[in-house]
């Protein structure tokens, strides 16, 4: 006989099976097979997902029968990361840069290639008004900035229209971010740009001729990483201090979380720090 859930909290898609989340009150679910799909509560699928909370239920964090909603999350999340599904965007050029916010992603790739998407499955070209190639895009404060070949800065306010600004550079500018009131666009020969509108943008001294690929911001500093292992700081996007970051290989990546710098690069090169000395 078909389970009749009490309360229906969510649905949960695995692959092509598909979950109900029943609400048990006092921040406790059940996760169980959809009514159409309980023939296939046998399938690798399934088995899959349900293993894991299987393991939880009997191990000493449980009460051996149900998952509460804090536990369940991460187990979903963690599985469904390991199931990625390939889109066709409707292009075949490279695509370097991807960024999500305001309800909306944003790529961007060779040969001026912007595409959009609500949703991470449908997506649609937009024009640019350029042939060159875009290495980044980011969005902050109402706008999206996109950073390409010969100091190329594209920005829109919607994903949809884009404008060309001045940049008064030719380097290819590889890495942009915004962050407290500011953007910081990066690429090579040392270049540094900022801009606290994204259209005027105003050239900094990094006293390196590396090619910098990546910048973000985090707990009050800048960081920019780039080629033989090059890393900069700033506290306000204006003046640049050169780091030890004990490699030569290329960085080409850098992030902030959690109290944690992390910078990534060739050859598997992963480099972190939690605390920046002004």
């Amino acid at each position: 006989m078909a389970y009749t859930p009490r309360t229906i909290k969510d649905r949960v898609a695995v692959g092509d099976d598909i979950f109900i989340v029943e609400d048990l009150g006092n921040n406790r679910i059940r996760l169980i097979p959809a009514p159409t799909h309980v023939s296939e509560a046998g399938t690798p699928v399934n088995k899959a997902l349900l293993q894991p909370m299987e393991d939880h239920r009997f191990s000493d964090e449980h009460d051996v029968r149900y998952y509460t909603k804090s536990q369940l999350d991460p187990v979903i999340r963690t599985l469904l990361l390991d199931r990625w599904t390939r889109r066709w965007i409707g292009t075949t050029n490279d695509l370097w840069g991807v960024a999500y916010a305001d309800d909306l992603w944003v790529a961007v790739g060779d040969s001026g290639t912007i595409q959009t998407s609500p949703d991470g499955t449908s997506w649609t070209s937009r024009t640019g008004g350029t042939s060159y190639d875009l290495y980044d895009v980011a969005y902050g404060n109402g706008f999206w900035v996109a950073v390409g070949a010969s100091g190329k800065i594209l920005t829109s306010t919607n994903g949809t229209s884009w404008t060309g600004r001045v940049s008064g550079t030719t380097a290819s500018l590889r890495g942009v971010a915004y962050a407290d009131d500011l953007w910081v666009a990066v690429g090579g020969n040392g270049t540094i740009l900022t801009s606290t509108d994204g259209s005027s943008w105003t050239s900094r001294t990094s006293d390196t001729s590396s090619t910098l690929y990546g910048v973000a911001y985090g707990n009050g500093f800048w960081v920019v990483v780039g080629l033989s292992g090059t890393i900069l700081t700033s506290t306000n996007g204006t003046s640049w201090t050169g780091r030890a970051s004990g490699t030569t290989d290329n960085l080409r990546g850098v992030a902030y979380a959690d109290d944690l710098w992390v910078a990534v690069g060739d050859s598997g090169t992963v480099s972190t720090v939690r605390d920046i000395i002004t």
